[in-house]
């Protein structure tokens, strides 16, 4: 029974995979001959046929989403974001193909917001480089080529193609990725990442790592202990170079974006590593949460809470 589950599993990520990859090759045939505007309903068209038609997927979306924002009462509201979290699924295909069709208006139209931040951070980091804080929250992909078109390069730690569930689409988003030009460094480190990360951060430049992913550190996030990935601290106790979150969010018309960088985080470390891991992950987490609240819509990672909370269970029982 446990085999077929595998196989099963194993045939439905393989689907998803050439479904995924028919989707990103249509996205760059359509990208060469329709506007910007017709590409978002294209986009809009993906993600509303995910979202009504999975009906047992969607309500779980919903109640997780919920859950997740008390402060939301309206559940129309709630439906309204997780509707839109299905389209920012498919979202950042088109918008990368976009970019490098439109790649002036985009930066001409791009609003940024706390830059001073992120000059504070650089001066005040001593070489040790800056560790941007990221997450799944509007086009994460577009982040690293629009940094290097303000001459602030900025790579991140992505994974290895192999190492997802949808190998050859993600392999493709990555070719692509590394077309629009993203600085001296490819876009992405993937391979020897630690390695990689320490020699960067060495040579004082900036690295993105985003800390909504899995992992199996267990921490509070969005009400509920989940198990998310740890990286992030462990390169801040190791090198101390500071931790700057920052989002790109889309704004209401095509190609408009505002690119927002935050105070860098603060906390006071104990020499204990164990405890200085868990004092930053916590700042980390307030910082991630508080980008998901400004744009929950624009949130793409609702789809695995649930698997990091259950994780966390599970990882919690084995430590008993």
């Amino acid at each position: 029974m446990e085999n077929d589950n595998k196989d099963r599993s194993k045939l439905l990520f393989t689907i998803a995979d050439y479904a995924f990859l028919f989707i990103f090759h249509l996205t760059r045939l359509m990208a060469r001959i329709l506007p910007a505007s017709a590409m978002y309903l294209l986009a809009n068209a993906f993600g509303y046929l995910l979202y009504y038609g999975r009906p047992f997927m969607h309500q779980r979306l919903l109640a997780k989403i919920s859950e997740s924002l008390p402060e939301i009462s309206d559940q129309h509201e709630i439906a309204l974001i997780g509707r839109e979290a299905c389209c920012s699924f498919f979202r950042p295909i088109i918008e990368l193909f976009l970019f490098k069709k439109y790649e002036d208006r985009c930066m001409k139209n791009l609003q940024i917001e706390g830059m001073e931040f992120l000059d504070q951070a650089e001066s005040e980091s001593d070489g040790r480089g800056i560790l941007m804080l990221l997450s799944h929250v509007g086009n994460f992909g577009l982040f690293p080529p629009i940094m290097a078109r303000l001459d602030r390069p900025c790579p991140f730690i992505t994974f290895s193609p192999l190492d997802t569930p949808v190998p050859r689409y993600t392999m493709a988003m990555g070719l692509l990725l590394w077309s629009l030009d993203c600085g001296p460094d490819p876009p992405g480190f993937f391979k020897d990442t630690i390695k990689q990360v320490r020699q960067h951060l060495n040579q004082g430049k900036r690295i993105g790592i985003g800390f909504d992913v899995e992992g199996n550190y267990v921490v509070e996030f969005m009400g509920k202990p989940a198990a998310l990935a740890s990286g992030i601290a462990h390169f801040a106790v190791d090198t101390g170079a500071p931790i700057v979150p920052a989002v790109l969010l889309r704004r209401a018309k095509p190609l408009m974006y505002t690119l927002k960088f935050y105070k860098p985080l603060t906390y006071d470390l104990t020499g204990d590593r164990k405890k200085d891991i868990g004092i930053i992950m916590r700042e980390v987490i307030k910082a991630g949460e508080r980008k998901i609240r400004e744009a929950p819509d624009q949130y793409l990672n609702w789809f695995g809470l649930w698997h990091w909370w259950d994780k966390a269970k599970q990882l919690s029982k084995d430590t008993e």
